[in-house]
This record gives structure tokens, C-alpha cells and sequence, in this order.
């Protein structure tokens, strides 16, 4: 996976580019090592705001996966702002490779099992279903 560190309106110093590095390689070890195309794109944006607390925004674009996932945090600190965001693209990521893994889990039909009535014949449901054609093989 590439990972790729941009910064707006600032430099991105070494140490925060390690610190990038090395959180980022948690989100590579749940990729498939087979999507090479996968690519981190983070982009940290310095902005003169009133507040101290919306100083550092962090963007984070996960892309070459299906769907592209996509997080953005503002903080005080780069180093928070990207934790935040990381957390938040974990989650997300997260959620999707769950449902991926549902619903191959639940593609299976059901057995079907035929209603008896009391007097030992099908229900209309089960005798409409076989004249369809949809009956048990």
C-alpha cells in the first residue's frame, strides 16, 4: 500500500511523518496484501483560526478499495487530529468489511420446510410454490 503525506499552508516534519508512518501501518495490515493499487492519501492543513482547538485538520482518503472511505478531523494538535481521523477511517473500514462478510454468510437460502395440516396435506403456500416450479429439488 502507498502511503502518500501532503501538507497545506505547512511542512511536514520527520517526526510527524514517522508518526504517520507508523500508525498508518495498523490500516496495511488489514488490506489484503493482494490490493497493491490500495493507496493512503493524508493531507494536513494548517489554518489561522480564532480557536486554538481547529488549528491542525487532518484529511484522510483511503482509496483503491471498494467503496473509497474518507475521514476528516480538526484538533490543537497534528499528531491528535491525525489519531482522531485514523480512528474514525478504522471504524469505517471496519464496518464495511463486516458487511462484505454478512452477506456472503447469508447467501445461502433457507432449508425449506414443509407445513403439514392437520389432515396431512400441504399449506396453499407450499402447493402454490410447487406449482410455480419452485419447489425442493
Amino acid at each position: 500500500m502507498q502511503i502518500i503525506i501532503k501538507g497545506k499552508q505547512m511542512e511536514v516534519l520527520p517526526r510527524l511523518r514517522q508518526h504517520i508512518e507508523r500508525k498508518a501501518h495498523k490500516l496495511t495490515r488489514l488490506i489484503s496484501p493482494r490490493n497493491n493499487a490500495a493507496r493512503l492519501e493524508v493531507t494536513i492543513a494548517e489554518e489561522h483560526t480564532r480557536s486554538a482547538q481547529d488549528r491542525y485538520t487532518v484529511q484522510i482518503l483511503l482509496a483503491g478499495t471498494t467503496p473509497m472511505l474518507r475521514s476528516e478531523v480538526s484538533a490543537s494538535k497534528a499528531t491528535v487530529a491525525f489519531d482522531q481521523a485514523l480512528s474514525k477511517l478504522l471504524a469505517q473500514f471496519c464496518r464495511q468489511k463486516d458487511r462484505l462478510t454478512t452477506a456472503r454468510r447469508h447467501q445461502r437460502l433457507p432449508i425449506k420446510v414443509l407445513a403439514l395440516a392437520r389432515s396431512g396435506k400441504l399449506s396453499t403456500l407450499e402447493e402454490e410454490g410447487r406449482a410455480a416450479g419452485t419447489g425442493t429439488a
